[in-house]
């Protein structure tokens, strides 16, 4: 995504920044594949993703029927193939979204249009935050396939978890791959699919963050509503309706954009946390090297269901404060003047209709309490999980 060339490089906006960054790592690592792109780089990507896509839905369907064919004998082992099976669909589905992403040109629609209700970030707190964000999640980004990276070499070296080495799973392996050496190649197609679900995730955060941004900065203009002259105060409050408007188009169409995204992504990631947080749980008496290897998973179980839930949170936080803002402005309201009143109660009944946020699919709207009910059903789960286990 170039910068148009008409544009001083002095006003060049933060999102432009942003969106460079991502289409960079998405260009690294052959996941590019906007119509701008070169065609053999597009065939590079594809056959990468068809090659790692066939190699994990192998793997997922083996294990599955594996597991269904052995109920009674369901462990800790079956627990751990079960993770990679719902890591390897989230980060399938991440990758697709982001080729859909592409291909659509949805993230410069979005960013056109909340560049053009807000001009996008004016205050330097919010620019350099935003920066912070950016690089935080290039950093973890790069931990992340850095970790893929060492475990898979861990692996070829020898050095692996009780689960895997665990006989039962060792047999699995030959079976799946005919050489319990090639399990490498699952590895490495796992490794490539992390990648694409960790960009994802950085694209879907920061989008986010960016709304919030313009919310912030669309509540600091209510503030400064000055209610001096009655032509002042109606051109002030039709200034911040227009640019409202304006700002929950660009989430409106953001929310349809991810909408199914997010739906995937908590729905996947919720199992996924729970399984891995019960097995680091179980480590206990356990090698320090299996430790080693499992708390690192945890931690990026934990990264991808916060991620997916808290920004989305503080998105429908912010916007949700609107209301109480301009009703918390008194120049707006006092003196009584019909004309700045009549105004002042469009725009509430406005507010009332138009909620912002990210919804999983429609369902439901990524909140505060809706985060706080899955976190309390997860809590349920896993100590029926330690239920369960004792009285196996």
């Amino acid at each position: 995504v170039e910068i148009p060339p008409e544009k001083k490089k002095e006003e060049v906006k933060i999102f432009d920044e942003l969106r460079l960054r991502i289409q960079f790592l998405l260009s690294i690592f052959f996941f590019d594949l906007h119509p701008s792109t070169p065609l053999w780089r597009r065939c590079i990507t594809l056959t990468l993703f068809t090659i790692a896509i066939v190699i994990n839905i192998y793997y997922a369907l083996f294990f599955l029927y594996s597991t269904i064919s052995n109920l009674s004998t369901i462990s800790i082992y079956s627990l751990n193939a079960l993770i990679q099976v719902i890591f390897a669909l989230m980060s399938g589905s991440a990758v697709i979204f982001l080729f859909i992403t592409q291909r659509s040109s949805a993230l410069i629609d979005f960013t056109d249009k909340l560049s053009e209700a807000s001009k996008l970030v004016h205050s330097p707190h919010r620019i350099i935050y935003l920066r912070r964000l950016t690089r935080l999640f290039s950093i973890l980004v790069l931990l992340n396939i850095l970790y893929g990276l060492l475990f898979s070499v861990s692996y070829a070296a020898g050095i692996r978890p009780k689960s895997i080495t665990n006989p039962k799973y060792s047999v699995r392996i030959t079976e799946l791959f005919g050489d319990e050496s090639l399990y490498t190649i699952y590895l490495v197609a796992i490794v490539y699919l992390f990648v694409g679900w960790n960009i994802s995730i950085m694209l879907f955060v920061l989008c986010t963050m960016a709304s919030k941004c313009a919310i912030e900065e669309l509540h600091e203009e209510i503030e400064r509503i000055d209610g001096a002259s009655l032509d002042s105060l109606t051109s002030s409050i039709s200034r911040v309706i227009n640019k409202h408007s304006l700002i929950a188009d660009a989430v409106r169409s953001f929310n349809d954009n991810v909408k199914q995204y997010a739906f995937i992504q908590l729905a996947m990631s919720v199992p996924c946390t729970l399984c891995t947080l019960f097995m680091a749980i179980s480590q206990k008496g356990e090698p320090l090297q299996d430790i080693i290897l499992v708390t690192p998973s945890l931690a990026i179980a934990l990264y991808g269901f916060l991620s997916i839930s808290y920004f989305p949170a503080e998105l429908h936080e912010t916007a949700s404060k609107t209301r109480a803002i301009f009703c918390g402005n008194l120049r707006v309201w006092l003196p009584y003047r019909e004309k700045a009143y009549s105004l002042a109660l469009l725009f509430l009944s406005y507010i009332d209709h138009a909620e912002l946020g990210v919804s999983a699919w429609g369902f439901a709207t990524l909140s505060r309490p809706a985060i706080l009910t899955t976190l309390s059903v997860m809590v349920t789960l896993l100590a029926l999980l330690f239920q369960i286990r004792g009285c196996a």
